[in-house]
């Protein structure tokens, strides 16, 4: 039986305004203690690397943490190159939007929310 997460946060990243399809797509869960990052849009598959996710086993939640987990998954993902960012755009903003989610888990303040940027700016769904 799967346990429902404690706290869940996704970030939808779109490079084009025109587009619906996410540049970056970023799932973070926190379930029993246990941290699970999830990236879409980048590979042929989401990307998941539990023993990245690991170093938050144990350890408080902080910006440090969250911003060196990113960077993890930016070197660890071969990220593909098509019309909505080239593989190198995409390694930098899987950095960022995995810093991000983890951040609002951080904060808990969207607990259970969605966010999507893009380069018109944030957009929270729900919200006007």
């Amino acid at each position: 039986m799967l346990s429902t997460p404690e706290q869940l946060h996704a970030r939808k990243f779109r490079s084009r305004s025109s587009e619906d399809r996410p540049c970056v797509a970023v799932a973070a869960a926190q379930t029993n203690g246990k941290l699970r990052v999830v990236v879409g849009a980048v590979a042929e598959r989401p990307q998941y690397f539990p023993d990245i996710c690991s170093l938050a086993y144990g350890h408080q939640l902080s910006r440090e943490l969250a911003t060196e987990i990113g960077h993890r998954y930016a070197e660890s993902i071969h990220p593909i190159s098509d019309a909505r960012g080239s593989a190198e755009y995409r390694r930098r903003v899987i950095a960022v939007e995995v810093r991000r989610a983890l951040e609002d888990l951080l904060s808990g303040s969207l607990s259970g929310a969605s966010r999507e940027s893009s380069i018109g700016g944030l957009h929270i769904e729900g919200e006007d």
